[in-house]
C-alpha cells in the first residue's frame, strides 16, 4: 500500500473493511479490495484477524476469524489492494462449528512459512448441552504452511495443550524466552490464561530490538528488512501484537525474530526516514540491539 499505514477490521454482522491513507486523509476500499465479504458474497460477523506473507510473495495476506456455523477466512493478497478468498482450497474450510476469536499467522518451527493458530470458544455458556454441535469451551486449532498456498490441520500432532477446551479470546506471540521460538498467550473467560510453550526444533535466527534515540523509542512504524538468498524480507514494528513471516513484532516487546541462514543483510528504518546502517556477518542464535543513528550488538 505504497508504504502507508492501513488498518483492516474485522466487525461483528458487518462487511469487513480496509482504510488506507492518501496524505493526511483516511478511505475506506474493503469493497473494492474484496475483503468486505465472502466469496459467496456474504457479510461475516469478523472477530479477530491477522496478516502475513503466506505465499513468499511479497504481499501480506490476511486470515480472519468468524462467529459460529462459520468457517474462518483466508485472502490472498494479489497486490494493488486486491484480495481473493482461498479459504476453501487452502484448506480452512473444513470446520464450521467453532466461534473463532485470537488468530496469528504463528510460524512454529521458523521454516520462514508461516502456519496458523486460532482460539475457540463461544460467547453463551448456554449452548452446553442443547445439542447444537457447538460448546461454550472449545479447542484451539493449528495449521501448517505447505509452502503451496494450502494448509494442514496438526492439532492433534501438537499435543494435549491446544485440544484442551477453553472460552478462548485474544491472542499474543513473543519470543518469551529468548531462544528463537515464539511462544502463544490465550486469554481466556472465566478462568486464567493459557501460556503456550513451543518446543519445535529451529534453526538458525537472529531477534532485533528497535531502540528510538530522541523520540519513538519503541520504534513503531520502523521497517526491518532482512536479505538472504536473494530475497527480500521486510516487516514493520506496529502498534498492538502483528506477527510476519519469520518475525514478531509487539508494542510491549518491540522485538523482529527473523529464521535467517548462514548469510544475511539487515538494515532497519524509521518513520522520518532516518536509516540505520546495514551490517553483515553469519547469523548466531541470539539477539542484536539496534538503536536509531547506531549498529550495535548484544549478543545472548
Amino acid at each position: 500500500m505504497a508504504g502507508r499505514i492501513s488498518t483492516l477490521r474485522a466487525t461483528p454482522l458487518r462487511a469487513s473493511s480496509i482504510t488506507t491513507t492518501t496524505t493526511e486523509t483516511f478511505t475506506e476500499i474493503g469493497k473494492k479490495a474484496g475483503v468486505a465479504y465472502n466469496e459467496d458474497g456474504s457479510e461475516q460477523a469478523g472477530m479477530g484477524l491477522s496478516a502475513d506473507d503466506f505465499t513468499h510473495s511479497g504481499y501480506q495476506g490476511i486470515v480472519k476469524t468468524n462467529f459460529s456455523d462459520d468457517t474462518p477466512t483466508l485472502y490472498r493478497n494479489r497486490g494493488d489492494n486486491n484480495f481473493d478468498d482461498v479459504t476453501y482450497g487452502s484448506g480452512l474450510g473444513k470446520i464450521k462449528t467453532w466461534l473463532g476469536w485470537g488468530v496469528q499467522f504463528y510460524d512454529f518451527d521458523n521454516s520462514g512459512w508461516p502456519g496458523i493458530l486460532i482460539a475457540n470458544g463461544h460467547v453463551y455458556p448456554e449452548v452446553d448441552g442443547k445439542s447444537l454441535g457447538t460448546s461454550y469451551r472449545e479447542p484451539k486449532v493449528a495449521y501448517y504452511n505447505l509452502h503451496d498456498g494450502t494448509f494442514a490441520n496438526i492439532t492433534a500432532d501438537t499435543g494435549s495443550g491446544l485440544t484442551q477446551p477453553h472460552a478462548g479470546r485474544g491472542m499474543a506471540l513473543g519470543d518469551l524466552f529468548n531462544d528463537g521460538r515464539q511462544e502463544a498467550l490465550v486469554n481466556n473467560m472465566n478462568e486464567g490464561p493459557s501460556l503456550y510453550y513451543n518446543i519445535a526444533p529451529v534453526g538458525n535466527w537472529i531477534s532485533l530490538q528497535l531502540v528510538g534515540m530522541k523520540s519513538n523509542r519503541a520504534a513503531l512504524g520502523a521497517v526491518v528488512t532482512l536479505e538472504q538468498a536473494g530475497e527480500n524480507t521486510k516487516r514493520k514494528c506496529a502498534a498492538g501484537t502483528v506477527t510476519f513471516r519469520r518475525a514478531t513484532c509487539a508494542a510491549f516487546r518491540p522485538r523482529q525474530v527473523f529464521e535467517s541462514g548462514e548469510d544475511r543483510d539487515s538494515m532497519a528504518q524509521w518513520t522520518g526516514r532516518d536509516t540505520l546502517r546495514p551490517s553483515r556477518e553469519p547469523v548466531l542464535h541470539g539477539a542484536r540491539r539496534q538503536r536509531r543513528g547506531q549498529d550495535q550488538d548484544s549478543r545472548s
